[in-house]
């Protein structure tokens, strides 16, 4: 049986420096549990992911500008969009409520998970308030 390949034309390379972006990133987040303890390689194999985080926003721009090049309309593709992101975006909003709680909110952030706080997430309009950004 084979693999079910996605084809992306020519922008198939981006698809493996996304790979490395990934590997990069969580070398750097492996760091901090002892790949630095390694020696001078493991320090250097952790270093390594924070270019990782650069590459991921420099791929974005990319996808994101293709996307939208791509498409029919401005309309459709930002229906596209929102339909592809907001689900996940709306499951771990809840998750994050559910499990931590509505008083940790209020403690850590001197903010109370109320009606607005509530709208500016569901709008996705949470950058517009550093209040709620947090």
């Amino acid at each position: 049986m084979r693999p079910v390949q996605k084809d992306y034309g020519e922008t198939n390379f981006v698809t493996g420096m996304r790979a490395y972006a990934a590997l990069a990133v969580v070398l750097i987040h492996v760091g901090g549990a002892g790949l630095s303890e390694l020696g001078r390689l493991g320090q250097h194999l952790a270093q390594v992911g924070s270019v990782g985080v650069y590459v991921f926003f420099v791929i974005s721009g990319f996808s994101v500008a293709t996307s939208y090049a791509n498409a029919i309309s401005y309309r459709k593709y930002l229906i596209r969009r929102v339909l592809r992101t907001a689900p996940l975006y709306y499951f771990w909003l809840a998750v994050a409520a559910g499990a931590v709680g509505l008083n940790f909110w209020g403690q850590v952030f001197d903010q109370r998970l109320g009606a607005y706080n509530w709208a500016m997430h569901l709008t996705f309009l949470g950058f517009l308030d550093y209040r709620v950004t947090n």
